[in-house]
């Protein structure tokens, strides 16, 4: 079904008719490791160097109606503030054998991590980091962090983090904003919900909370109907009389679990969904009746990808991030939230990493200005993108040394191609060239896709204009026929900043 951009065509073409619908089914090397009060002007400087077109400064930007979150869930920068070979991310999370071997039947915990960088030796490393990452985000026009929170506790990690952002955001010019995200999954409930009211009334005042025209504050909540529509009634009234006016915002992990009367307290809603290209799952997961007033927040996936519980989803490269999107602009969402900006556990981050790259970061800067400016960004400059396991979903010699081999999703049918992604600003002949085959392809300016099969090597991707070699690049991971461990991660790069490093 979802094959192609073109399944676009069979969508609903209004926000209205979708509601109705859905209402029966219940390397960015941005410069910033000096003075962290980067004007905007320096921001822009640092990307358009590499991105295929012309970015708007972050304040015109943010002027606009429609906004675009991304969902902070928990893996920063650099945990411990150690040397890359030495830190937290590769001694634990990265070894099969790490965090106790708890996730040593798949391989361990994650397969990437966030882009080195050298220890800071200042004090404040935490808030620098913060700073360095909101800052990566406003470059691209997301307008606020969605943070995820298990904890208000002063002693919790997550309102560290969370802390830690709205102090950075103080020495932010231009700012950025934040809101939490109360993960209903977590004891956050447990106990009288007077106490987490009082825990977010103490920064009730801050101005790095995210906030409407009207003084409202965003509040949203990751699996919402978990909590009755009771205990919402009693947080809201809680907090606004504690000066935190919510402006409510669920996001729904299991909708047909949902009590419908929670919409009464909803101003803007989404589902935590969409993450399987093979899988049509917003009509089945929508929760918004014909009727509801408020506004629908599109959620937008690069992958799905989880050894921590072995198994994975269908992107089919860079096609579910892409398509995402598009549906977004084609049913004028009022808002587009990314999942994730970070959730390395997930395999769902855009922010630069260690196999990713720059790719889905890149990806995410085009699609926001689309989605806020409703029209094509102008393609300034040649760019071409690729997006590739590193092996093949299944074989005989894959992940030897697991004890249990990651799989796809019921339902979720995997694909196996190399894809180029290429933005051009004048029609060229594009070139894919892998260990059995040379494909080439006739396209014109604008954003073409071209696939070929998995093959075991660097995949080489070129584009010719006239005769003359324009641009290219080698893919710079390995598809391998071996592994020990499996990485079913879509790696990435492109040509114009391949292995960059913050």
């Amino acid at each position: 079904m979802y094959g192609s951009l073109s399944y676009l065509e069979t969508m609903l073409s209004t926000r209205r008719q979708l509601l109705a619908a859905l209402a029966g089914t219940i390397c960015l090397p941005l410069d910033l490791s000096g003075a962290h009060d980067a004007k905007a002007g320096a921001h822009k400087r640092g990307l358009d160097q590499y991105l295929p077109f012309q970015l708007l400064r972050p304040d015109e930007m943010a002027s606009v109606t429609r906004k675009v979150f991304a969902h902070w869930h928990f893996f920063p920068i650099s945990i411990d503030n150690k040397r890359s070979d030495a830190d937290y991310y590769a001694l634990n999370y990265l070894k099969p054998e790490g965090e106790n071997g708890k996730y040593f039947d798949t391989g361990g915990y994650i397969r990437e991590r966030p882009l080195a960088r050298v220890p800071r030796t200042e004090a404040d490393w935490l808030v620098r980091d913060m700073i360095d990452d909101m800052s990566a985000a406003v470059a691209i026009g997301v307008d606020a962090f969605q943070v995820n929170l298990r904890s208000v506790s002063d002693q919790s990690i997550f309102w560290k983090y969370f802390t830690a952002m709205l102090s950075g955001i103080r020495r932010m010019s231009p700012p950025f904003k934040i809101f939490p995200c109360l993960d209903c999954t977590s004891t956050l409930f447990d106990g009288p919900v007077e106490l987490l009211a009082d825990s977010l009334a103490a920064v009730v005042s801050d101005p790095g909370l995210m906030r409407t025209p009207d003084g409202r504050l965003y509040l949203s909540a990751f699996a919402a109907e978990r909590v009755s529509t009771k205990t919402w009634e009693t947080l809201v009234a809680a907090l606004s009389d504690r000066g935190w006016r919510p402006y409510f915002f669920p996001m729904f992990l299991e909708p047909s679990k949902v009590d419908h009367s929670i919409l009464s307290l909803t101003d803007i809603v989404s589902i935590w969904g969409g993450d399987d290209l093979t899988r049509n799952e917003l009509p089945k997961k929508a929760v918004v009746s014909e009727n509801f007033g408020g506004a629908w927040c599109q959620p937008v996936w690069p992958q799905d990808f989880r050894p921590k519980v072995g198994w994975c989803t269908e992107a089919s490269n860079s096609l579910l991030f892409r398509s995402g999107w598009e549906q977004a602009i084609a049913i004028d969402s009022h808002a587009v939230n990314i999942l994730t900006w970070n959730d390395y556990s997930e395999g769902s981050e855009i922010r630069p990493s260690s196999s990713i790259q720059y790719s889905y970061y890149d990806l995410a800067a085009y699609y926001v200005a689309k989605f806020k400016l409703q029209s094509e960004p102008e393609i300034v400059r040649d760019v071409l993108y690729f997006f590739y396991r590193v092996e093949a979903p299944s074989g005989e010699h894959l992940g030897a040394l697991q004890n249990r081999s990651i799989v796809f999703r019921p339902g979720s049918q995997p694909t196996n191609d190399i894809e180029l992604l290429a933005f051009l600003k004048a029609p060229g002949r594009l070139t894919v060239k892998t260990e059995t085959r040379v494909v080439h392809r006739d396209v014109g300016a604008g954003v073409s896709s071209v696939r070929v099969p998995l093959d075991f090597g660097h995949p080489r991707f070129e584009l010719h204009r006239n005769g003359a070699m324009i641009v290219s690049v080698d893919g710079n991971f390995e598809i391998r026929k071996y592994s020990t461990y499996q990485d079913l991660l879509y790696h990435g790069g492109s040509s114009s900043r391949i292995e960059q490093r913050y």
